[in-house]
């Protein structure tokens, strides 16, 4: 719906992708117009190829049928607005609409058909996704607890911890896209500290990216920490091409920790 949207109101400037989507365009419309027909397998005209006009059509909507709006949902993942069970549920739709899409007919009538259903059907959209749907757990998804969502790595970092004295508040990864910039901001009390793990840093050469606290900048590395008191004013810029992704940890200020336990 959006993307044919798109596709009409705001036309292309290339002839050549224009053309390209316009038959694709006119692919669909002879699928689900046979469809509409109830035209019979091996006796349809004009859709995706003369044996069968609404052989793709039905292969779109098989896939489809019972799915969530995908792009909404991944647009909320991306944004870091989705909830733990919005995550789950994304996760999970992509691999059953990745895994469906395997059964959708070639369309030799439509090479940009082809590329999009080989591209949504490709094993580098199916195993990053299983593969992280391994190792996160559901049930604290479903029931909002962050903290244990993915439980190998908090272990690891609990594990960290032991016997330093130091109180886990939470722990998340957060990734920032290119052309971030978080402005001036602090904590609401001096109660936390937070620890940034680099974990895949854009290299110094894409361009500026910094974490600034109370005027002093560092640059994330890969498998090294930042540790700042939350307290003070703390801004973020991303100049880079790439995403950044790091392990961010929240924990109680060890100072604050001594003095509550002591009353």
């Amino acid at each position: 719906g959006r993307a044919l949207r798109r596709w009409v109101t705001r036309p292309l400037s290339n002839v050549a992708a224009i053309v390209e989507r316009h038959g694709a365009v006119e692919c669909l419309v002879a699928s689900l117009g046979g469809v509409a027909r109830g035209e019979d397998k091996d006796k349809g005209q004009g859709g995706d190829g003369d044996s069968d006009a609404g052989a793709l059509a039905r292969a779109v909507k098989a896939t489809l049928k019972g799915l969530p709006d995908m792009e909404r949902a991944l647009m909320r993942v991306v944004h870091q607005t989705a909830t733990p069970r919005e995550l789950v549920s994304t996760l999970r739709t992509l691999l059953t609409a990745t895994r469906r899409t395997r059964a959708c007919p070639p369309t030799p009538r439509s090479p940009l058909l082809s590329r999009l259903i080989s591209a949504a059907a490709d094993d580098d959209v199916e195993m990053p996704v299983a593969a992280m749907l391994a190792e996160l757990d559901e049930a604290a998804a479903q029931a909002g607890d962050k903290q244990n969502i993915f439980p190998a790595t908090t272990a690891l970092v609990r594990n960290c911890l032991l016997g330093k004295g130091l109180e886990l508040l939470r722990v998340r990864f957060s990734n920032i896209q290119p052309g971030t910039y978080i402005r001036p901001h602090c904590g609401p009390t001096n109660r936390r500290w937070i620890l940034h793990l680099g974990v895949d840093v854009p290299p110094p050469e894409e361009g500026e990216l910094y974490l600034e606290v109370a005027g002093v900048r560092r640059r994330w590395q890969n498998g090294r920490c930042l540790v700042f008191d939350d307290s003070f004013t703390h801004e973020v810029y991303h100049g880079c091409t790439s995403d950044r992704l790091i392990l961010h940890c929240d924990f109680v200020h060890p100072a604050v920790r001594r003095l509550e336990s002591e009353q």
